[in-house]
């Protein structure tokens, strides 16, 4: 009788205050082929990131792997950086608990195109839209 026993491998962990891969190498792999481990690393990162431009950085990339690699994920993180970017306050768990009423007129043009473009996408339904409190 044989006993045999394998070791599993197990994933490392990141720490989201850095980067594992060359930035980049990261963003190549974004922008080029819509790799979405190298988005979520990207992601975290400046989820994390004090500085004034990680806005930005988030809504350039979330933008491309929803646009270019309809990556499901990519809709909801662009539209939370945008609800974040309008000074919403981000604890809606579902659309129809998201508020528009007191937010300036160019945020709120934005949010409703970008939840016009993932009706448009399927991503969302017209009822999840129309139940948005705008």
């Amino acid at each position: 009788m044989f006993l045999s026993c394998k070791s599993k491998k197990s994933k490392d962990l990141f720490t989201l205050n850095s980067l594992t891969t060359n930035y980049d190498t990261l963003s190549k792999l974004v922008k080029t082929k819509g790799d979405t481990n190298a988005y979520e690393e990207i992601f975290y990162f400046y989820v994390e990131s004090p500085n004034n431009e990680r806005i930005d950085s988030i809504l350039y990339y979330s933008k491309i792997m929803a646009s270019d690699f309809n990556y499901y994920r990519a809709y909801y993180d662009y539209l939370s950086i945008l609800c974040e970017k309008g000074k919403i306050e981000n604890n809606w768990n579902r659309l129809s608990e998201l508020n528009l009423t007191k937010v300036n007129a160019e945020s709120k043009d934005e949010i409703i195109s970008w939840l016009n473009y993932m009706l448009i996408n399927n991503v969302i339904t017209q009822k999840d839209f129309d139940s948005v409190i705008k």
